[in-house]
This record gives structure tokens, sequence and C-alpha cells, in this order.
């Protein structure tokens, strides 16, 4: 029998990335602090100041409260809402340095066929302020707003502002849409996505309302975006002008190390191997170790691809 007190949820949307090498998103299990919905009812153990679930066989969360708030186990209110992170995206990026200086972002989305729900939406993370900042669709909506707190996957050396994109049309399962695009004037790097689905029945500022204020703090916290979405760790704008250098290195060995050891990137490649050794050597020397030419010659060994892209992505924000 499960416990709902010592169960701990097993939450498919820690750190993960999708990318064109891929066949199938690659997801990572992570330990979620949020108890599992208990499949028989053993309401008795519920923890008494826990009130909101994950059933994993509905992918619903489910709300749960005495009736009474002074008698735990009085008779129970039960609510369930959709999950937003019943969607399995795959986010290919391309990035060139324009005429001007500034950064151009190209990103095709795509749902694959294990998806549970069409994706409706889906957020990126850029520095701010930004001034040369653009962002386009032909039929998607992009708005940017600051946010002041975000969750990152990686270490951020300047404020970030989310750019969300959503669509009169969401991508269903086995889907893709294309022409994304960003013009910024931040170099590339590492950074977050976020994508969520459509839920046929959702939370609202209503139901929030109708709820104990103890109750709907905790549904608030957890259906925030590092829960209820599918995260993932992708090139875009990463570095305002004058970011240190050895910011940026951090960034990218952070990054190929992640992908090496999720099996997203090849462990053995000439690429990574010698990326990660040179990269490590100069975090090592704390910057004293000079990124010479003859140094980043393992770019050229980068094959077609998610290395190439990120070779490509690492030679711009070593640029002078």
């Amino acid at each position: 029998m499960i416990r709902a007190g010592v169960a701990l949820l097993i939450l498919m949307v820690l750190l993960t990335s999708g990318f064109a090498q891929q066949n199938k998103p690659d997801v990572r299990p992570g330990i979620s602090p949020l108890p599992l919905w208990p499949l028989n009812g053993d309401f008795p153990n519920l923890p008494p100041d826990q009130y909101v679930f994950l059933d994993p066989q509905t992918n619903e969360w489910v709300v749960s409260y005495p009736e009474d708030q002074n008698a735990p186990h009085s008779g129970r209110v039960t609510l369930r809402f959709d999950s937003h992170a019943a969607v399995e995206p795959v986010l290919l990026a391309h990035v060139s340095r324009q005429t001007d200086g500034t950064y151009s972002y190209e990103y095709t989305v795509l749902n694959s066929s294990r998806a549970r729900t069409p994706l409706k939406n889906w957020t990126l993370l850029v520095p701010t302020p930004d001034e040369k900042f653009q962002a386009r669709h032909s039929a998607w909506l992009a708005s940017r707003k600051d946010a002041a707190q975000v969750r990152d996957l990686l270490p951020a050396a300047s404020r970030l502002a989310i750019v969300e994109w959503g669509g009169p049309n969401p991508i269903p399962p086995g889907g893709a849409t294309g022409a994304f695009t960003l013009r910024s004037g931040s170099s590339p790097g590492f950074t977050t996505a976020s994508f969520s689905g459509l839920a046929k029945s959702e939370y609202s500022d209503q139901i929030a309302s109708a709820l104990p204020k103890v109750v709907a703090d905790q549904v608030a916290h957890v259906l925030q975006p590092a829960w209820d979405s599918q995260v993932r760790m992708v090139l875009g704008p990463r570095f305002p002008v004058g970011t240190p250098q050895i910011i940026v290195v951090d960034n990218f060995h952070f990054g190929i190390s992640v992908l090496a050891q999720q099996g997203i990137l090849n462990s053995e490649s000439p690429f990574v191997k010698d990326a990660l050794a040179t990269l490590r050597g100069f975090l090592s020397s704390g910057g004293a170790i000079s990124l010479t030419a003859d140094r980043l010659d393992f770019l050229t060994a980068a094959v077609p691809g998610l290395e190439s892209e990120i070779a490509s992505a690492l030679r711009l924000s070593l640029a002078p």
C-alpha cells in the first residue's frame, strides 16, 4: 500500500532537452515534493496539511481538503484539474549573426506523437533589457514580460525576461510548427524553455476564490510552470554585450556536460571530449588560459546537427 505521507512522485518535468538529433524526446525523472494521490482511497493517512496531489494514472492534479478545516477526518471536498505537462516537445534551434551585429534565432517546435495533449504555448527565458529585441511568428502571438522569479536551469549573469508564444492552432501530437524567430542583441548560450498543453479541466480564479485560503495558496504554488509544464534546455539569447568570457564558458561547459550525460550528445565524440576538456581547463585556471584559435580547433570537429549548432553558437559568443 502506498501511503501519501511517504510516497514521492516521480515527475518527468526536470532537466531535459529536445534537438534534431533525438529519435524521441529524452525525459529523465526527478523527485517531486508532492505525494501521489492514494489509489486505494486511504484518506485517514493523507498528511493533514497536504491538499494537492498528482494522480499519475490520469495525469491530473487532485485538490482534496476536509470540509471542516478543524476536523481533518471530516468529509472531504475533492476536485480534479488536468496537468498542462502532458506534452512531449522537441525544439530545433538555429542561430546566426546579422550584419548589424544582432543575432537571429530561428525555432521549430515539435510535439511528439507520444504526447497526450496538443501543445498550446511555450516560453523562453531571455536577458533584459535588450533594445534590439524582437519576437515574431506569422500566426502565433509573441509577448515579453520581465519576471521577478523564473525557473532557470542555469546560473544567469543578468536579469531575465519571459517571452511567450501562444497560437490559435495548438500543435497536435505528432505535429510541428516552425518560423518562430527572435532578434536580439545578446549572443547565444544555453537557456530555458517551457511548454504547456491544452487542459479540458482548468483551474480558474473563480475556483480559487471559493477554496479555503490555505488550500488556494498551496494550489497556486504547485501550478507554476516549474511543475505544470515541460521544461527543456535550449540555445537562445543569453549574453548581453560585455558579459565576461568565463560566464560564457561556464554556460557552455554545463550545457554540453548535461547533454552528454543524458546521451543526447555522444560523450565519446571528438567534439564533445575536446570541448569539455578545453572549457574545463579554462574554468579551472580562473580564465587565465587564453582561448586562442588553436585551443578552439575542436569546433571544426563538430558533426552536422546538434554538435554543429552548439559549435556555431560557441564560436559566436566567444568572438571578440
